[in-house]
């Protein structure tokens, strides 16, 4: 299967392996020149992910059903709580802290998306569809 890459600061490209993914999600950071990944399946549906290590956001737009949502996890990482605004390559944004996700969540999730299998039971998921209305 192919899906479209986007990673801040580098040209798209199609990929038709998970390996090339997980080594782009691997060197992402939440400051420097490669903060933010998308992937995009066919249909237009996109799982997105801002930041690196312990501190990731990631989103996903359902093409199909039109809804937009946020993961967050009952498992906190850090000793962070309430809404904290995170700065990225692509500006920034205010999250929860149950919003935060380790990288090791994020390659999961982005495998499961990859393979369209459905994601991980410990990964929930926030509608933010209100945010394109």
């Amino acid at each position: 299967m192919k899906m479209l890459l986007e990673i801040e600061n580098r040209k798209p490209a199609h990929v038709n392996e998970f390996g090339k993914i997980e080594e782009a999600l691997r060197n992402l950071r939440k400051t420097g020149p490669h903060s933010f990944a998308i992937l995009t399946a066919q249909d237009g549906s996109y799982l997105q992910v801002a930041g690196g290590e312990s501190t990731c956001v990631m989103e996903l737009r359902n093409r199909n059903g039109g809804k937009h949502y946020r993961a967050y996890s009952e498992q906190r990482y850090g000793t962070q709580t309430g809404q904290q605004t995170l700065t990225f390559g692509g500006g920034s944004m205010t999250v929860e802290a149950d919003e935060l996700l380790d990288l090791e969540e994020v390659v999961t999730a982005f495998r499961a998306f990859f393979e369209k299998r459905d994601f991980s039971d410990q990964l929930a998921w926030r509608d933010m569809s209100e945010m394109f209305n």
